[in-house]
């Protein structure tokens, strides 16, 4: 697996990627409503990526963030499969201090279990640490045990539990030194 930033060479397999996400249902990636229009003018949309990792045209209430899509290497590049994004927010606000952290991630359902978020988190901690951040903060639902997983092997510190009205469950905060 290695990660990559958006590219149009990956639009059937990134749309792919979100029609399996939409299936699920239970997702949090904003672009999974959108997937139509997103296939429609993908040169855009990755356009609109790498703006957005730049700092330009940001939506309201957003940083500047570098999302890297999670390519499995195990096919020829022609047929390389995105499994994943990964995205590192170069600062957190107080929205994201709260919930969202430093970096999320999300994996295609049908390529869960296959060690891709540890893996992703793992480079994506190397990138972070590049770009100059000594730790980053990680968030997740108390009760998703994978994104548990995946950040405690990673080094993840439980900072603490937060419980708020917009949120089912608590929010578990950890801490990650670079």
């Amino acid at each position: 697996m290695k990660l990559e930033p958006p590219n149009s060479k990956h639009k059937l397999s990134y749309v792919s990627y979100l029609r399996d996400l939409k299936a699920y249902g239970r997702v949090a990636l904003v672009d999974v409503e959108r997937v139509e229009e997103i296939e429609e003018d993908f040169e855009n949309f990755v356009r609109t990526k790498l703006d957005h990792c730049e700092g330009r045209n940001l939506p309201a209430n957003f940083v500047p963030y570098t999302e890297l899509w999670m390519i499995d290497t195990h096919y020829a590049e022609e047929q390389a499969t995105v499994v994943g994004r990964i995205s590192l927010r170069h600062q957190l606000n107080e929205a994201l201090t709260t919930f969202g952290g430093h970096i999320g991630y999300e994996v295609r359902p049908s390529a869960r279990r296959k060690g891709y978020a540890t893996k992703a988190l793992a480079l994506m901690l190397e990138h972070a640490k590049a770009q100059g951040l000594e730790n980053v903060m990680l968030t997740c639902a108390d009760d998703n045990v994978a994104s548990i997983k995946v950040i405690e092997a990673n080094g993840g510190a439980l900072i603490d539990k937060l419980k708020s009205e917009h949120r089912p469950v608590e929010t578990r905060r950890y801490r990650i030194k670079l």
